[in-house]
């Protein structure tokens, strides 16, 4: 029911599929979860790798000075 896919995306579902299902429909439903899921390591990954901060930033113009400093 439209309630219960409601609920089911209220709880952290990525999506819901209605009976009967359509083969292509669930291809690509889980082609885009497995995208998002990609995405979202990506960004862990590159959040992770910008916690070095201005390690390994280099220059030696009074502009880069006053931003180490």
């Amino acid at each position: 029911t439209v309630n219960s896919a409601v609920e089911a995306m209220r709880k952290g579902a990525f999506d819901y599929i209605t009976k009967p299902f359509d083969l292509d429909e669930l291809e690509i439903i889980v082609a885009r979860a497995f995208e998002l899921d990609s995405l979202a390591s990506e960004n862990r990954y590159l959040r992770k790798s910008g916690e070095r901060g201005l390690a390994d930033m280099v220059g030696e113009s009074a502009a880069m000075r006053e931003l180490f400093d």
